[in-house]
């Protein structure tokens, strides 16, 4: 049989388990402002401009960085939305260790459109 030590202890355990839970719960359905969710519409809707891009153009480098600034704005620095935009495998040159002047191969290009999709998919679901 516990004792009445342990069971206080197992209450308090249980109740920061409950508290931080219920902080994971109210950051992720944390109300936006009307102007956070205006400018996520317009990034999605600037996402589909960017496949006329490459991704070493600096067009598509602010657009990723501002996404990623106004999720943080929105949401703060260690929020899930910023960390599910993250998990987005936006095309890397330096993953496949080719140079930038080189044109995208049509798989690379696929890639690169799939990854737009997947980053507009993920933003969708916060507006």
């Amino acid at each position: 049989m516990p004792t009445e030590g342990r069971l206080r202890y197992n209450r308090f355990v249980v109740a920061m388990i409950a508290a931080e839970t219920d902080h994971l719960v109210e950051e992720l359905e944390a109300p936006m402002t009307p102007e956070d969710r205006s400018k996520l519409q317009s990034f999605i809707s600037d996402a589909d401009k960017l496949k006329s891009r490459t991704p070493d153009e600096k067009k598509f480098k602010d657009w990723k960085s501002d996404v990623e600034r106004k999720l943080e704005d929105a949401f703060g620095k260690s929020s899930e939305q910023l960390a599910r935009f993250r998990r987005v495998r936006f095309f890397d040159f330096a993953r496949g260790g080719r140079p930038t002047d080189r044109p995208l191969s049509e798989a690379e290009r696929r890639e690169f459109f799939d990854a737009i999709d997947e980053g507009k998919k993920v933003l969708r679901q916060f507006v």
